[in-house]
């Protein structure tokens, strides 16, 4: 491999995954050919498949094919038949390693109305006859989906425990890679918590506060989510990143 060429894995995935993980090979496929692009397709083994196989969503020989990769693209992961497993040994685990191993900290979900398909919004005309681009900037390292996890036999039968924990370094990655965006769009961030009940959503939101000061130029406000999510229905053309 020379220096400049680029390795991407791919992970086909479940269902319509490996359906939708061809058309993007295809893409790939086309810029090799037309504009140079210099990458190498390596199709891994994990998901539904390295289940079936070895019962493993992700085999250590593809985690470590996966970290010679300087991206992996994945298709649609989990199936019904899949769901009676135990949490990890289901194919979403394999997203989860992924994230750990690449130190992956933030997701971006742009949401946005492609004109000519407005009858397809569930929406009410009038509320969406404005347009509307928001785009989220989810953090995936924190929260939950990266606490404890515990089960047990109690006084009222079985219980279960799921722990939300943030660090102040997953905060400012998240904040940063927000106010960044924002920079890039409309100059404002509205940054989502739970600050009035959750002690991890009152340390969020200090650190993004602390964040806020190398950004001057973007407006920072903050709101409950359960009231940004009624904002978002009610007057989707407000431009935010949330």
């Amino acid at each position: 491999m020379t220096s400049k060429m680029r390795r991407v894995g791919i992970i086909p995935g479940d269902g319509i995954g490996p359906q939708l993980a061809a058309q993007a090979v295809k893409v790939l496929r086309y810029f090799q050919q037309t504009a140079g692009l210099d990458v190498e397709i390596l199709e891994l083994e994990a998901c539904g498949a390295a289940i079936d196989r070895c019962g493993d969503p992700l085999p250590p020989a593809t985690k470590a094919q996966a970290a010679m990769c300087d991206a992996v693209l994945i298709g649609n992961i989990g199936a019904p038949k899949y769901s009676a497993l135990p949490p990890e040994k289901r194919p979403e685990r394999t997203l989860m390693e992924l994230r750990q191993l690449f130190g992956v900290c933030t997701n971006l979900r742009p949401v946005f109305l492609v004109p000519g398909l407005e009858e397809f919004s569930p929406l009410r005309p009038e509320l969406i006859e404005k347009g509307f681009r928001v785009l989220v900037v989810r953090d995936i390292r924190g929260g939950m989906l990266a606490g404890p996890h515990d089960s047990w036999d109690g006084m009222h039968g079985r219980e279960a425990c799921d722990t939300e924990y943030y660090n102040e370094e997953t905060v400012e990655l998240t904040a940063r890679a927000a106010f960044a965006e924002a920079r890039r769009r409309t100059g404002r961030v509205c940054s989502l918590d739970k600050a009035n009940v959750l002690a991890s959503s009152v340390l969020w939101r200090n650190k993004v506060i602390e964040v806020a000061k190398d950004y001057p130029d973007v407006e920072l406000r903050h709101c409950y989510i359960d009231t940004a999510s009624m904002e978002v229905i009610r007057q989707p053309w407000r431009s935010m990143s949330l």
